[in-house]
């Protein structure tokens, strides 16, 4: 009968085994979350509870749900995946500026969200599917984000039917900043960078119904298909509006270009915090992007005493490399009469016509230096700049060719109606068109 000689050994033995096993699960698992939490994670958020500013906690990044071929072609046939697109616009409530009188005329910032979320309804409809060419999301730029939610065309593959679709759903939300001192502080002092359980239901109300309306569907649900198939996708589309005040974004123009992308950058990751203190809400969601569209200020085409709009001289001459005012350059000579080709003396509203174009004049120079510079830092920073984020490259999305002036604009800086409309339709098209 054999007997063992060392018991105690045995056991020692056996606990440092577990103990060495823990540890190395322990490690393997902090290092995915680190590594931007692509499992299930020891203490849920912890790490970037630890660290908040670290670059792999900009954005959220759903646990991994694996299924065997079985499961995903039976999920796939349900064809009730969801993609949720909600538009967040961060802009000034009302540019300092003030014209006219003692009673005076504030220039007006139309939140333009709403636009944008019924521009995208319009042009992509309530379904996606991956058969579609040219839909949403279809640049190249968009390749991961289409292959995560279910977009991406499959010709092959185990499921009888390899042609999946998503409903699609619009809503947006409005973070209205009052200028004070400076877009990144004023920013800041409205949606502060810090752990806020009622954030979300605080400054994003029509995102939090969202959630609600998820987890009523939920409920309703059988309960045996409540979990097996969720496949639901939140794209956050976020547009930072600087106003028409440039020196309230930075008082060097050619840092505007840097302030707004790190506005963006900010709100971001703010954003991404809120939502990690709702664990309730993120765990209805199979993924969460953030696409980040770049917009600046509208700079007219020459006017009519112009000999063609290509004669024009640079905006960019009115300052030089660095940044300061150049005295040669007259930013007034470079919009030439542009009051007279805006503003008719039989106009009711003439005189707050000609002060917003005198305010234009004034600004139109640095409104040009910061144009190009969104050009630039969208070309050496944009892309996909997160493991679930991009920036857009940047385009004019205000019509200010001579042929529309009268149609889309009040005045040399404030929309129409149909002006709004426009800049909203040009906003959404870029997430269509070819990058």
């Amino acid at each position: 009968m054999p007997v063992n000689e060392a018991p105690w050994l045995t056991r020692r033995v056996e606990v440092v085994f577990m103990i060495v096993t823990f540890l190395i699960c322990l490690a393997s698992d902090g290092l995915k979350c680190k590594n931007g939490g692509v499992a299930p994670c020891i203490g849920g958020s912890s790490p970037c509870e630890r660290d908040v500013n670290a670059p792999s906690c900009d954005d959220v990044v759903t646990p991994v749900v694996w299924r065997d071929d079985k499961e995903r072609c039976a999920c796939v046939a349900r064809g009730d995946a969801r993609l949720l697109l909600h538009v967040v616009e961060v802009g000034p409530s009302l540019p300092p500026t003030r014209s006219g009188g003692s009673g005076g005329h504030s220039l007006e910032r139309l939140p333009i969200a709403a636009l944008v979320a019924s521009a995208l309804k319009n042009r992509s409809g309530g379904v996606a599917a991956s058969s579609a060419r040219g839909g949403i999301f279809g640049a190249s730029l968009f390749a991961p984000l289409r292959s995560e939610v279910g977009l991406a065309p499959s010709t092959t593959g185990p499921c009888a039917a390899n042609t999946s679709s998503l409903k699609v759903s619009y809503s947006f939300d409005t973070l209205l900043i009052r200028p004070l001192s400076s877009l990144l502080r004023d920013t800041e002092s409205v949606i502060p960078f810090k752990n806020d359980f009622f954030a979300i239901q605080r400054h994003l109300p029509r995102l939090q119904r969202v959630f609600e309306q998820l987890f009523s569907q939920k409920a309703r649900a059988a309960a045996p298909t409540r979990d097996a198939c969720s496949n639901v996708h939140l794209v956050i589309l976020l547009m930072v509006m600087p106003g028409s005040d440039a020196s309230w974004v930075n008082g060097n123009p050619m840092d505007i270009a840097t302030t707004l992308f790190d506005a963006h950058t900010y709100v971001k990751k703010t954003l991404t915090r809120y939502l990690r203190n709702k664990p309730r809400y993120t765990r209805l969601l199979s993924s969460i992007w953030y696409v980040g569209v770049p917009v600046g200020f509208p700079v007219h085409c020459g006017t009519p005493d112009s000999a063609s709009d290509a004669t024009a001289p640079p905006l960019r001459s009115a300052y030089d490399v660095e940044g300061r005012k150049n005295a040669s350059v007259s930013s007034a000579a470079v919009v030439r009469n542009i009051t007279s080709a805006f503003c008719r003396a039989e106009d009711a509203n003439f005189e707050v016509c000609r002060a917003m174009c005198q305010h234009y004049e004034q600004q139109v120079a640095a409104y040009q230096v910061a144009n190009n510079g969104l050009q630039q830092i969208a070309e050496e920073k944009g892309g996909r700049v997160g493991m679930r984020s991009f920036f857009l490259p940047y385009r004019d999305h205000f019509h200010t060719a001579l042929s529309t002036r009268r149609l889309y604009w009040r005045d040399c800086l404030q929309l129409s109606r149909k002006g709004d409309v426009a800049v909203a339709k040009s906003i959404a098209a870029s997430l269509f068109a070819p990058h």
